[in-house]
C-alpha cells in the first residue's frame, strides 16, 4: 500500500483523535462526527467491523420531534446513542432547522435512507404539524417506527397522524434497546 493511503481503520482513528483533541475547533466537530459515522458504516459493510463486543448492527434512525418544544429531547437521544457503552448506533437524519421550502421532499428522502423512525412525544406533539407529516411519510414509505414518551414528568401526546393503537413507550434504556432491535 502506498504510504499516502490510509486504511479505513486508520482514517477512523484519526477522526476520533481529532474529536478527542481540545484543539479541534467546535465548528469542525459535527463534520468530524459525520465522517466518523460514515467510516464506521464503511467498515461494517466491508469487514463486519463492530464497535465493541456489545454493538448491534447500525440502525439508521430518522428522529421526528416537535422542533419548537422538544429539540432538547432530540439532543438527549442523539447524545445517549453516542455514549461509549451504547450497544447500538443511531444516525440522526432529522432536519436541524425549521421547516421551509421543499421540506417534505427533504424529509421523504431522509426517511427513505433510514432503517426506522423514532418519534419523540412531548406535551405539544399532537399540535406539531411537522411531526404529523413526518410520521405519515414514514408510514407511506413502510418504515418501522415507534413513539417515545419524552418527558417523564409531563403528559405527552401522540402526533395527530398516529394510529389509535400506536403505543407511546417509556423512554428507558432497556426499552430503547429493545425498540431499536425491532421489538414492538
Amino acid at each position: 500500500m502506498p504510504r499516502h493511503e490510509l486504511s479505513l481503520n486508520e482514517q477512523l482513528e484519526g477522526v476520533r483523535a481529532a474529536l478527542r483533541s481540545r484543539q479541534t475547533p467546535p465548528q469542525l466537530r459535527e463534520g468530524l462526527r459525520q465522517r466518523a459515522a460514515e467510516l464506521e458504516r464503511q467498515l461494517r459493510r466491508t469487514s463486519g467491523f463492530k464497535l465493541g463486543d456489545n454493538t448491534m448492527a447500525a440502525r439508521h434512525a430518522f428522529i421526528s420531534f416537535d422542533f419548537d418544544h422538544d429539540e432538547d429531547l432530540r439532543n438527549l437521544l442523539v447524545g445517549q446513542a453516542k455514549h461509549p457503552d451504547t450497544p447500538f448506533d443511531i444516525q440522526d437524519w432529522s432536519l436541524k432547522e425549521p421547516l421551509t421550502g421543499d421540506w417534505k421532499e427533504k424529509i421523504r428522502a431522509r426517511i427513505r435512507r433510514a432503517d426506522l423512525t423514532i418519534v419523540i412525544c412531548g406535551q405539544y406533539t399532537n399540535a406539531a404539524t411537522g411531526v404529523a407529516v413526518e410520521l405519515a411519510i414514514a408510514r407511506s414509505e413502510r418504515k418501522p417506527y415507534f413513539l417515545l414518551w419524552g418527558r417523564a414528568d409531563k403528559t405527552c401526546t401522540k402526533p395527530s397522524s398516529a394510529d389509535a393503537g400506536d403505543k407511546i413507550y417509556n423512554w428507558t434504556w432497556d426499552n430503547l434497546k429493545s425498540l431499536i432491535s425491532g421489538n414492538r
